[in-house]
């Protein structure tokens, strides 16, 4: 292999973001330690000058603890703090994780003592599932969602739906798609589906007749939220707040007042409207 070759061989793992052991890869390439080296000295100086990369801080770094070469973007102390504070804020909208997801955290190489004890005990307060999500349907459904494509699933029930993906969203600890089925807003658990295929064909929001659209009144303080989480059919101005029609569930409806009661209020459909009062005069009279 010669050295275009070969440098192109270490690109390609870096930008994978393999992390690479310099003994192991002079013997699969079957050169010194030395030229290894120089290897990696030409792609830091190429990460360097090249313009694309500018402004990234892009780098071959080099770990102690493992004995390996990797592509760094954020300098590591910085990387560190970032997944602390991603871990803060998942624990307080979702404080479950898969287990596989809690091993790789807990496995994660810190530079800093203090930080992996706080990792360790920041993952201690998380709840750990050992059923095994289905990583790929995440994917499938996220990349019909940008682009607009229908699917058909099979649940674990044995249902056959022809659907038109139109959001993702972790209500009450577990992962929900929205979609759109005969004008109907509906939602289901992923982890009911059983089987899930992408189609090609596009699907678009005027041709729909939505049976069941829902309609909020919202602050306008927490329009901005609310207008960037979900889809917007339309809005307008009314006495200080905002009046939208918007393309959610009844679940996803449900658990954003749930949340955010102080800023929203269900308009319509007035039977979700009866189902949500009814829900509160229920809890309500466990404390008469």
């Amino acid at each position: 292999m010669n050295k275009p070759e070969r440098l192109l061989y270490i690109y390609t793992r870096l930008l994978n973001g393999k992390h690479l052991n310099k003994s192991t890869l002079a013997q699969a390439l079957n050169i010194n330690l030395r030229s290894v080296q120089r290897d990696f000295s030409d792609i830091n100086n190429f990460l360097y000058e090249d313009e694309e990369w500018r402004g990234l801080n892009a780098k071959i770094v080099y770990d102690n603890i493992l004995e390996t070469h990797s592509l760094q973007t954020f300098p590591l102390k910085i990387r560190q703090q970032m997944l602390i504070t991603l871990l803060y804020q998942i624990k307080g909208t979702l404080p479950v994780v898969h287990e596989d997801i809690y091993k790789f955290i807990e496995q994660y190489s810190f530079s800093s003592t203090n930080h992996k004890v706080l990792v360790h005990n920041l993952l201690k307060k998380f709840h750990i599932k050992e059923r095994d999500y289905n990583y790929s349907s995440f994917i499938q459904v996220a990349r019909c969602i940008d682009a607009k494509y229908n699917m058909t699933i099979t649940t674990r029930a044995g249902a056959h739906l022809y659907v038109s993906p139109i959001n993702i969203h972790v209500i009450d600890d577990e992962f929900w798609m929205t979609y759109i089925k005969d004008d109907l807003i509906d939602a289901i658990k992923f982890e009911d589906i059983a089987h899930l295929n992408e189609t090609s064909i596009n699907y678009t929001f005027a041709d729909m007749t939505i049976k069941n659209m829902i309609t909020l009144s919202i602050s306008v303080s927490f329009w901005q939220y609310v207008s960037t989480e979900y889809n917007i059919i339309s809005s307008y101005d009314k006495d200080d707040k905002i009046i939208a029609q918007i393309l959610m569930s009844k679940v996803e409806c449900f658990a954003l007042i749930k949340k955010y009661y102080k800023h929203i209020k269900i308009i319509a459909p007035e039977a979700y409207r009866d189902e949500l009062i009814n829900h509160l005069k229920t809890i309500i009279n466990q404390y008469l």
